[in-house]
């Protein structure tokens, strides 16, 4: 089997809203006007308090909130469906 599937996905441009030491990445298409990237950007930037990378960010949530489970029947074969 190839995995020769056509890009369904715009190329991401990654940019890094904390320091070096202790990176944060966050991602914005590379499709956007430049104008509006940097907007998003700075926005992104401004507001980086909001996101969180992980768990222990997020004092007082209980962990069955943050955390998302798949449940399968047994003998159930697993696939993977092509991008769309």
């Amino acid at each position: 089997m190839e995995d020769d599937y056509p890009e369904v996905q715009d190329p991401l441009l990654e940019i890094n809203v904390r320091t070096e030491p202790e990176p944060r990445p966050l991602f914005v298409s590379q499709l956007l006007n430049p104008e509006f990237a940097t907007e998003i950007i700075g926005l992104l930037r401004e507001y980086k308090d909001c996101f969180a990378w992980d768990y222990h960010e997020m004092p007082g949530l209980p962990r069955s909130l943050v955390e998302d489970e798949l449940k399968i029947k047994e003998g159930f074969r697993l696939f993977q469906q092509s991008p769309r």
